[in-house]
Formats: C-alpha cells, sequence, structure tokens
C-alpha cells in the first residue's frame, strides 16, 4: 500500500487540510496536478474518510473523482455509492446510486443522485426512506426528490408511502 499526503496547490488558503490518499498503486502527473490511485483506495480529509476501487484527485482545481465500492464515512453517518464527484474546496459532491445511513435518526435513504450542497443540506432524486431494517423494510417512502436538513428534517415531491 502506498501513501502520499497531498498539499493544496499554491494560492490557497494556508489554513486548509491536507488530503491523504493511500492506496495499491498511485500515478502523480505533474503537468495537470493530478493524482491517480487504484486499489484499496483510502482518502482522508477534513474528518471524512472515503474508501473506493479507483480515485482520482486534481490539486488545482479540488476535484475528487471516485468509483467503484464507494464508502463516506464522517462522524456516525455512512454513504455508499457508486461513483462520487466532489468538490474538496467548497464542500458540494455529487454521488450517483447511493445509500446514505443516518445512526441519529436510524434513518436510510436510498438514491439515484444525491448532491451534498453543504454540511447540513442534500437534495437527492428517486429515493426511498425507511427507518426499518433492509432489503425488504415494513415501511418506507418513496420521493421523486427529496431536500434533506440532517438537523433532522425532509421536504419532498410526489410522495408515495409504502406499507
Amino acid at each position: 500500500m502506498l501513501s502520499v499526503t497531498i498539499a493544496h496547490a499554491e494560492g490557497r488558503n494556508a489554513a486548509t487540510e491536507d488530503v491523504i490518499i493511500k492506496a495499491d498503486e498511485m500515478f502523480q502527473n505533474q503537468a495537470d496536478e493530478t493524482v491517480i490511485a487504484t486499489g484499496n483506495v483510502i482518502i482522508v480529509y477534513s474528518g471524512m474518510t472515503m474508501t473506493a476501487d479507483k480515485a482520482t484527485y486534481n490539486r488545482t482545481t479540488g476535484m475528487l473523482t471516485a468509483t467503484g465500492k464507494l464508502t463516506i464515512s464522517k462522524g456516525e453517518e455512512t454513504l455508499r455509492g457508486e461513483s462520487a464527484n466532489l468538490d474538496i474546496q467548497s464542500g458540494r459532491g455529487e454521488i450517483d446510486n447511493g445509500t446514505l445511513i443516518i445512526p441519529q435518526s436510524n434513518a436510510t435513504i436510498t438514491s439515484k443522485k444525491i448532491i451534498r450542497e453543504d454540511e447540513l443540506h442534500l437534495s437527492m432524486s428517486e429515493n426511498e426512506l425507511t427507518t426499518c431494517e433492509l432489503p425488504n423494510p415494513s415501511w418506507k417512502f418513496g420521493a421523486e426528490k427529496l431536500n434533506v436538513n440532517l438537523l433532522g428534517y425532509a421536504t419532498g415531491r410526489n410522495i408515495i408511502f409504502y406499507v
């Protein structure tokens, strides 16, 4: 397993944390400031740990793309999905075919697309929300679109209650 700590490119806020990447294989392209990591990728940044099969990080733009067996953990919350595009600078990110587990409320949300707007707000499309055990919950809400505040509430459109 290889490990590298990537300091941010010049012009960034000096207080910004470094991105730590570990993987079976890594390649750094000096010309375009990208790091490509493959095999058992682990990325640690700002209290978040991400694992994936492959990841690409652009030091100049702060963009991180990850695919394959994706898991993102921060605090007690866990997000799983097929792929992710994250902007390390702004905190905004998009996850495809994701499952978000929120232990504080015992909620699980599955979604075709999860967009993290900021630390507390998510918008999601083609969703299911339940506090029951998956994969066959005794009840769930289905929604075309959900806007979730991680402090404990959500609003949605075209909601169906399944029992």
